[in-house]
């Protein structure tokens, strides 16, 4: 049975990771039904109330690779929010990047900041962790999608998107990225 809020809606969910890691993929894979999955929707978040008013709206879910810096956040907010953290090592996050023309310093910074959040969220909150490698079987799609979404995977809906590689602007993605990364020194002082 799906879980419940006051409300009577299911909580919001978010997909957390390090970047290159198919948060593209999953945003489009889990807008489903009344579900819609935004992707980074964090480039436009100035404040703690942009991420309460983002993560308040009915049947929403994020999936974006800065807001795994900000999980202290969301959950400060909304502590019902479902997480899913998707990690890929850093070594094949930095080569992605480079080869997507994308590299340099303040990315470094920001891949190894995600990576230490990834393990600090999940030695302090319930997660579903799940390796980017293991994100094309379908077994382990159905438990993201039940995860998010509350119900069981359609098996024509994994047949549908299976195939698919969806592609952003990385650099475009980054630079938003960086530029929300005021404030998060005080968080993890040794990575600066």
């Amino acid at each position: 049975m799906a879980e419940e809020v006051v409300s009577g809606l299911m909580p919001p969910f978010a997909i957390l990771g390090t970047p290159r890691s198919r948060t593209a993929w999953l945003s489009k894979f889990l807008t489903w039904g009344k579900w819609h999955c935004y992707h980074e929707p964090s480039a436009t978040f100035r404040s703690q109330d942009d991420i309460r008013r983002f993560f308040n709206i009915p049947f929403v879910g994020a999936s974006d690779s800065a807001l795994t810096l900000r999980w202290r956040e969301i959950l400060a907010c909304r502590p019902d929010c479902r997480l899913v953290v998707v990690r890929r090592d850093l070594e094949g996050v930095l080569r992605s990047l480079e080869a997507k023309g994308v590299a340099g310093s303040p990315v470094a910074v920001s891949i190894r900041l995600a990576d230490r959040a990834i393990s600090d969220l999940r030695a302090a909150h319930p997660v579903l962790f799940v390796p980017y490698e293991e994100i094309g079987r379908p077994e382990v799609a159905a438990r993201i999608f039940e995860t998010c979404l509350g119900e069981p995977m359609p098996i024509e809906h994994w047949r549908r998107w299976e195939g698919i590689n969806v592609q952003i602007d990385i650099a475009k993605t980054v630079l938003a990225a960086t530029a929300n990364l005021s404030g998060l020194h005080a968080v993890y002082p040794e990575i600066w």
